[in-house]
């Protein structure tokens, strides 16, 4: 048993040993409570709304007077006043005044509620679906364009190559936000026209990784080893320079472009031009800086968190990564 145990323990120090592991583990834990987040959304929000429901209808409300232990002696940074919902949006003073129920459930508002009386937190987790659903999006688009160019530019050169290295450079060169507006006051307020055309803005980046990496390879022995075998171009590009070599540069920067997607799209709604159906956490930033003045600080201090503990969570996987391939090739070479 002990000569077992020995053999998977060695493994897994040796995992844990190697540089950018815990890097990669601190991202992959923001990754994941960003997902979960943004699946639990609406269960958390029904929950909040059974919550204030059985307070208003229940005669003794001794169950809800109780401070869960989740809060315990920092209840007043993570838990302040919170807004009632029967105020009128109007009255300045009574906005954040506390009413009778709201009182007894203002422990269930773990980050407070904003200026209509919704739960903060239910509302940063239904900001979390733009996050995830449009970075997916984003890179989707930049995938599938970026990978194709990139491989036409570096593996057949020639005029395909002057005109896409053309076009990336005009593209890569103007500001991004820019454009960006540009095109949502010409198309609309749209969660799709936003996401793709963040997904083309940031498929140059790709098609560079990709098209640098692609003629740096198709000079060497193994590809012209391939091409005297008499194997196809498809099956030399997608098997052999692709698959087993480009794999790891590409997912790096996939996962630094989600940083960039959401930091985007945070822009872009803090200003007012994001999307206008769905919560965003720029648009929450937004509205939190009118009650700056107010000292009601939750509205701003948490959705600013959300974005940067996400911005930060990809940028640290996304290093960690790197450093976790580059050693494992030194590695394989050594």
């Amino acid at each position: 048993m002990k000569v077992a145990y020995q053999t998977i323990r060695h493994p897994l120090r040796r995992l844990l040993k190697r540089p950018g592991s815990l890097r990669i583990v601190l991202g992959i834990a923001v990754v994941l409570s960003l997902v979960l987040f943004s699946f639990l959304s609406e269960h958390y929000k029904h929950w909040i709304d059974a919550r204030r429901l059985s307070a208003r209808n229940n005669a003794s409300m001794t169950d809800f007077v109780s401070e869960p232990p989740s809060i315990g002696l920092f209840r007043n940074l993570l838990a302040p006043r919170h807004a009632s919902a029967s105020t009128s949006p109007g009255e300045a003073e009574d906005l954040f005044a506390l009413d009778p129920t709201e009182a007894e459930i203002q422990p269930f508002h773990y980050l407070g509620t904003d200026q209509y009386g919704r739960d903060l937190l239910a509302t940063i987790m239904e900001g979390s679906r733009i996050a995830v659903l449009g970075s997916l999006l984003a890179i989707l688009v930049s995938l599938l364009i970026g990978v194709p160019l990139g491989i036409i530019a570096g593996y057949y050169g020639g005029y395909a190559e002057k005109i896409i290295d053309y076009l990336a450079a005009n593209v890569s060169t103007l500001p991004r936000l820019i454009m960006l507006i540009i095109i949502v006051a010409t198309l609309g307020y749209d969660f799709l026209v936003i996401m793709v055309t963040i997904g083309l803005l940031s498929s140059t980046k790709i098609m560079d990784i990709v098209q640098q990496k692609v003629r740096a390879l198709k000079e060497t022995q193994f590809i012209e080893a391939a091409k005297e075998l008499g194997l196809p171009d498809y099956k030399i590009i997608f098997k052999h320079i692709l698959w087993h070599n480009c794999n790891a540069l590409i997912f790096i920067q996939l996962t630094y472009e989600i940083a960039e997607v959401i930091l985007l799209e945070s822009t872009l709604s803090y200003l007012g031009w994001g999307v206008k159906d769905q919560v965003s956490w720029g648009g929450m930033v937004a509205s939190g800086m009118d009650y700056i003045s107010s000292q009601h600080y939750w509205m701003l201090f948490f959705p600013s968190l959300a974005i940067i503990l996400s911005i930060a969570g990809f940028m640290v996987l996304a290093e960690g990564l790197s450093k976790w391939f580059a050693t494992a090739a030194a590695e394989q070479a050594g």
